[in-house]
């Protein structure tokens, strides 16, 4: 993909691309799905909130896309040029897979899973900082990281499946 992506010109593009994170990625990708496809649109915006879009330019450009209905051409001609960059940016932007079904519902699940992560070693630290023969929440914290850890086996699960 990185190949694709520099076009012949490995150098002096790559000198100037900034190097993401896995989650960075799949929440950009995951913009651009709803950028390229109106269902897909419809489908995954309201399900999105600020846990899967961590990066204050993608929430800015999911609150414009939601604002718009999702409407790509209105933001492309926002009146805010920052807006309006982002917008044509996500909508030229190459994806790493098909704007289909199947694919969009792969990368919310990888959403999902990295937040689900996130939370399970939230819960790991807190828990280890506890008795659990003197503290009173433990079994409460252990009881929500085995649910947190059964959900995220079950998407990794479907990520396998899917695969």
């Amino acid at each position: 993909s990185l190949e694709r992506r520099l076009g012949g010109h490995p150098e002096p593009v790559e000198k100037t691309m900034r190097r993401t994170s896995a989650r960075d990625r799949v929440e950009r990708e995951m913009l651009r799905l709803l950028v390229r496809e109106r269902e897909l649109f419809e489908r995954y915006a309201p399900r999105l909130n600020d846990e899967h879009v961590r990066s204050p330019s993608g929430r800015t450009a999911l609150a414009a896309l939601r604002e718009a209905g999702g409407d790509v051409g209105a933001l492309a001609g926002a009146d805010d040029p920052k807006v309006a960059a982002a917008a044509s940016a996500l909508a030229v932007e190459p994806l790493e897979g098909e704007a289909t079904e199947e694919y969009a519902a792969h990368v919310f699940a990888r959403l999902q899973e990295f937040i689900l992560k996130a939370k399970s070693d939230d819960l790991r630290i807190r828990l280890q900082k506890l008795n659990p023969q003197t503290d009173a929440g433990y079994d409460e914290l252990f009881q929500e990281l085995v649910a947190v850890e059964g959900e995220l086996r079950r998407i990794r699960q479907g990520l396998l499946d899917v695969d």
